[in-house]
């Protein structure tokens, strides 16, 4: 087969447009994995819990961005082979074997598979769910984890000590895609590469790893390598492209929620990024344990910064804007409001059986809300569907309990009869770090034809020039509250 004008990467018969991204092309199969009813699902779980109540335009949901993390994962792989393509100057005439061909379609859809069914697994309203009280009271219940370890451990990477909604997205992905007929690849493929997904590849994806890894690296030197060590190490690289440092997932909710904003905070060059990431290897410092991972060539090194900024100042800017923070504690208040022993029960029905989790999303507990506010005037459940704001009194930057304390005894003795309350919100930098190996740095000399992988330090101080900031927001909240 030639490399030229044909698509090695399969013909998708389906396409939705974007706003973001404009159109994204689909598979047969990844379009029954959308229309089932627990992907359908994230059309009711909003992308960012209660952002729209301060940014009118963000309501957005897990649908739209999981189909836009699939699309932005496919362009990465593609980008890796087609970037070793043009290094070798190949572009032009690439001759592949039925075999490697048909290894690069598995590979690929494997991992769009899983891009795409990455969130399914989140509870109503996200993250805060899993914050609240009543969500920890279930979540970390010795019962619940028991009885999901013991029906789908042997799904998941290490034990499950709590549930998470990574959990939760494998047991869900694991329905979706058992549900499907005729279903190119295999779940127990997908899954191993999702967070969380036990790292057991069946044996087709481990011919296809070799040969998909055989194009990047001498394959004589494969062999020197056990099968199964290589299949693992592809599988990593794949967890990375989803989930890691610079990944789909980022790379499209950036985009996203500064586009349903109206924020320009998140935006970056996504095209740049996408064509300046390789696969990298390094088979020669550790023989016996070679390196395999994602490259950023030396010409997207400023790339990389900009995207990495960009997310940090959508969490100081959006995402852990006082007045979203506030809303926040006003949501869990209204969990907890509404959380009596009925709902629990179905709650952890719904962790154990997937035809129940379908049907728990936000829309499920907003007309609990209403409900309780019709009947209770004075309660965080009126004051979230009225959006009745925590009146703010002031910030402070620190990690340190003793002074977020000091602060609050503070405001309580100039504001007598406050109820002065505090939540906290972390804006996260970045992990990469003088140490940090997940991403290296690669610089390619055409005329001498060598090819070098460098610490992501050796090139860059902008990473040292920033860190994570812990922000303590302090409330007169209500005092039913």
């Amino acid at each position: 087969m030639i490399f030229n004008n044909i698509d090695i990467f399969g013909n998708p018969s389906h396409m939705v447009m974007d706003p973001v991204h404009g159109g994204i092309e689909f598979f047969s199969h990844e379009r029954a994995i959308i229309d089932h009813p627990n992907f359908q699902r994230l059309r009711h779980i909003k992308q960012n819990d209660v952002l729209h109540l301060v940014f009118p335009g963000a309501n957005h949901s897990r649908f739209e961005h999981s189909i836009g993390t699939m699309h932005v994962a496919g362009r990465i792989f593609k980008s890796m082979l087609r970037n070793y393509f043009t290094e070798k100057k190949l572009e032009e005439k690439i001759v592949l074997n039925e075999d490697i061909t048909a290894s690069i379609q598995y590979c690929y859809a494997c991992l769009r598979a899983a891009a795409l069914l990455h969130d399914t697994g989140h509870f109503p309203f996200s993250h805060q769910f899993e914050a609240s009280p009543f969500g920890k009271s279930i979540l970390h219940d010795k019962d619940v984890t028991t009885n999901l370890q013991s029906r789908f451990g042997h799904l998941f990477e290490t034990s499950c000590e709590e549930v998470s909604h990574e959990h939760m997205s494998i047991v869900s992905a694991n329905c979706i895609l058992a549900s499907i007929p005729d279903l190119p690849i295999d779940p127990t493929d997908v899954i191993s590469i999702m967070e969380h997904g036990a790292i057991v590849p069946s044996d087709q994806f481990i011919s296809c790893a070799r040969e998909v890894l055989g194009i990047f690296i001498d394959r004589v030197l494969l062999d020197k390598f056990p099968k199964k060590q290589i299949a693992k190490k592809v599988i990593k690289l794949l967890k990375d492209v989803i989930s890691g440092e610079i990944d789909a997932d980022k790379m499209d909710y950036l985009l996203r929620d500064s586009y349903y904003t109206g924020c320009n905070y998140g935006l970056y060059n996504i095209d740049h990024i996408i064509r300046n990431i390789f696969a990298g290897y390094d088979t020669i410092t550790n023989a016996a344990d070679p390196w395999i991972g994602i490259a950023i060539h030396k010409k997207g090194i400023g790339g990389l910064e900009d995207f990495v900024y960009s997310r940090f100042r959508m969490y100081l800017q959006v995402y852990n804007h006082k007045t979203v923070i506030g809303l926040k504690w006003i949501l869990q208040q209204a969990v907890s409001e509404v959380a009596n022993t009925d709902l629990h029960q179905l709650v952890k029905e719904s962790i154990a059986d997937p035809t129940v989790f379908k049907h728990l999303t936000d829309d499920f507990f907003l007309e609990r809300f209403r409900q309780h506010a019709n009947a209770n005037a004075k309660s965080a459940c009126r004051a979230l569907t009225d959006r009745k704001v925590l009146p703010f009194l002031r910030s402070v930057k620190t990690p340190d309990s003793h002074v977020k304390e000091r602060f609050k005894r503070e405001l309580m003795q100039d504001n007598p009869g406050m109820n002065i309350i505090y939540y906290e919100s972390a804006s996260k930098f970045s992990k990469i770090k003088p140490k940090y190996d997940r991403i290296r740095i690669l610089s390619i000399n055409k005329a001498l034809q060598k090819r070098q992988l460098e610490s992501i330090a050796e090139n860059s101080n902008f990473f040292e020039k920033f860190d994570d900031i812990t922000e303590v927001h302090y409330y007169n909240a209500p005092n039913y509250c």
